[in-house]
């Protein structure tokens, strides 16, 4: 017996039974392996993309078939509930700055369209919190919390 609340949907999940944790949870890449591959990692070392792979910070236990349909998409291909879509957007911007990977125009415009009225957001993924500053003035303060340096 396992509950969790389904970041993705929103939704609270149960699952009961032997397997049932292994059949209807999928861990899933939130900047995916594909989206990284097209923007950046096929030029990163083996050892970087072994270390983007299994950052914590980018992996979530989601339901199997909200898997399926986030596929490889980035934020501007996907958009979880409401409830996380702000949680969501700071993960992709933060992994994508700290990998280098280049950001679309329309993954940036996602990114200010979510999270530029947020101020000092937390996001906090896997026991590990990141302090991703937001209003104007803390962008002044703090440029390379931004992820517009590598826009395509």
């Amino acid at each position: 017996y396992a509950q969790y609340d389904e970041p993705y949907t929103g939704a609270e999940q149960t699952l009961i039974g032997a397997g049932a944790i292994s059949q209807h949870v999928n861990i899933d890449h939130v900047v995916s392996l594909h989206d990284a591959w097209n923007n950046g990692a096929d030029r990163m070392s083996a050892e970087s993309r072994h270390d983007f792979a299994t950052d914590t910070t980018n992996l979530l236990a989601i339901d199997k078939f909200q898997n399926t349909i986030k596929h490889s998409f980035a934020i501007d291909g996907y958009q979880p509930d409401q409830s996380f879509i702000i949680q969501f957007c700071a993960i992709q911007a933060l992994v994508k700055k700290k990998y280098k990977l280049t950001v679309s125009r329309r993954e940036k415009a996602a990114f200010y369209k979510y999270l530029t009225n947020q101020k000092n957001y937390i996001a906090t993924q896997a026991g590990k919190s990141v302090t991703y500053y937001e209003s104007p003035e803390q962008r002044r303060r703090y440029p390379d919390s931004w992820p517009e340096l590598n826009s395509k």
